[in-house]
């Protein structure tokens, strides 16, 4: 029979939440302001050329999110990505053939406004993930590959994700 007290604090709680100003940040579920313009902001950002197939990856993973629904405008920021991969932690089976291990990519990457050396925002990111080792060697280097995608997918998610917030946080 609580629920018959319980109606009336629904309600309030639910008010007090839609008065909290809670947005999401850039997503385009939402038509806010200041969804709008943190995706005009992140249009701004222009991202240098990345070494290595993985880099190129992640640059074009990059940029769809941080260009995305937008038309081109003369960029203010670069953002400048350091990508680095090891294969390790790898397992053997009893007659000595590796049988899996561990993908680890880091981006080291710094946000610079176009003209000036100093760092606005800077971090490092890390994704990790389990590469199984199969019999065929077409099958391995695919399973590696796919471990690969889904790492840089993580970090361009968590490197869009920190640039989103440093420009929204920071107007200029």
């Amino acid at each position: 029979m609580w629920w018959r007290n319980a109606h009336p604090i629904l309600i309030t709680l639910c008010l007090a939440l839609a008065g909290c100003g809670f947005h999401p940040l850039y997503g385009s579920q939402s038509v806010s302001p200041a969804n709008a313009q943190v995706r005009e902001r992140l249009a701004l950002v222009k991202v240098t050329p990345i070494d290595d197939r993985n880099g190129q990856i992640l640059h074009n993973e990059l940029q769809s999110r941080l260009h995305s629904e937008t038309t081109p405008v003369p960029p203010e920021y670069q953002l400048t990505i350091t990508l680095i991969s090891t294969l390790g932690g790898i397992n053997f089976q009893k007659n000595a053939t590796a049988s899996g291990g561990e993908l680890t990519m880091s981006a080291t990457w710094s946000l610079t406004r176009i003209g000036a050396p100093k760092s606005l925002a800077s971090g490092t990111f890390s994704s990790v993930d389990s590469v199984n080792f199969l019999g065929p060697r077409y099958a391995s280097v695919s399973a590696e590959h796919d471990a690969e995608h889904r790492a840089i997918n993580d970090l361009a998610d968590m490197i869009t994700d920190r640039v989103s917030v440093y420009l929204s946080s920071h107007k200029q």
